[in-house]
């Protein structure tokens, strides 16, 4: 069910959309038949101001910010390169975002690409922030396909960590370089208009070679952010992928007071791979599910597997619940 609000904006304002020409990047034909054809005509990246910043152990915990014909100097082809992209509302400073990239050089020794698309996810119309997805992974695709013809960067030395429509940037951004990448890992993905629909409208299994997935917000009376349908090889719901605990007092400041209490279930979804960073083998699911509607009913013990960063890409595919605790650190030891 789509949240109230969300429904209402669609119904109010959706033009049918056409052809999208931006540099770069080609055009885009989003017409009624096409997997995002229910939504309006994107913007370009340039109209949205598209920034890439880099933060690796060679910057010293400082942001270098560039574009694809003027990569920095610290840049270290040598190492993984991991993109990751916030959702709507979101921009590159946002609190989780921050976090994350100050310490996944640390743990993975890694380059760390902040992709800012702050006045493609502001729009206060949902809908066309959910049209920009597309372009806006396509312009990081375009950026991988430089790294890789210009700098050797193998694109299994690539992952891309998106949260809500950011996990649906990461989705487009794997799709367009032929799901060669190592690994997209979409945290709570977005679900209002995306599910129900054509998978291949954002994160799907095609992105990489490893897709994985965390829900958090999947249902919800008036506010669901997330989706409970699955968009991975592997997804995994915390607590069954709603009713996140502690949730009834957590405000998450990344949405002020109020929207951050709304939102708190998707917003747990970052903050718990955050956790899984800092604690390794944090998150253990010893269930998994046949139907992501009815957990743990569906559910059969199996094996161990983790969930979050240290996820591995030899999980067998399927669904997979587990509980947290309902406050930092949120796993249960």
């Amino acid at each position: 069910m789509w949240p109230v609000f969300f429904a209402i904006i669609y119904l109010a304002g959706h033009t049918f959309a056409g052809e999208t020409c931006c540099p770069r990047i080609g055009c885009f034909n989003v017409t009624s038949g096409h997997p995002m054809g229910h939504l309006d005509d994107p913007d370009c990246p340039e109209d949205i101001g598209v920034k890439f910043i880099l933060i690796n152990q060679k910057t010293n915990g400082l942001e270098e910010e560039f574009d694809h014909d003027t990569v920095p100097e610290e840049f270290d082809p040598s190492k993984m390169t991991v993109f990751t992209i916030h959702g709507w509302k979101g921009k590159a400073t946002t609190g989780w975002m921050d976090d994350m990239a100050h310490k996944l050089p640390k743990k993975f020794d890694a380059n760390v690409i902040l992709v800012d698309w702050y006045k493609g996810a502001q729009e206060s119309y949902y809908p066309k922030s959910a049209s920009n997805t597309q372009t806006v992974g396509a312009h990081v695709a375009a950026m991988m396909d430089g790294l890789n013809k210009d700098f050797g960067v193998d694109f299994d030395n690539m992952w891309c960590i998106g949260f809500s429509l950011g996990a649906h940037v990461c989705g487009h951004a794997g799709m367009r370089t032929g799901g060669k990448l190592a690994r997209v890992t979409g945290l709570d993905p977005a679900g209002p208009l995306f599910e129900g629909m054509n998978p291949l409208n954002g994160i799907n299994p095609t992105s990489a070679q490893f897709v994985d997935c965390i829900h958090t917000d999947g249902y919800g009376w008036f506010v669901q952010m997330g989706t409970l349908e699955p968009r991975g090889h592997v997804d995994f719901y915390p607590n069954g992928g709603k009713n996140q605990p502690g949730c009834s007092m957590i405000a998450y400041e990344d949405l002020g007071p109020v929207g951050g209490l709304l939102a708190c279930g998707h917003f747990r979804a970052p903050y718990l791979w955050l956790d899984s960073l800092r604690y390794q083998r944090c998150f253990i699911s010893r269930k998994k599910c046949k139907d992501s509607k009815d957990m743990p009913g569906s559910c059969e013990e199996v094996e161990g597997v983790v969930m979050g960063a240290f996820a591995d890409p030899a999980t067998p595919k399927g669904i997979y619940y587990l509980e947290t605790r309902n406050n930092e650190p949120y796993c249960k030891f």
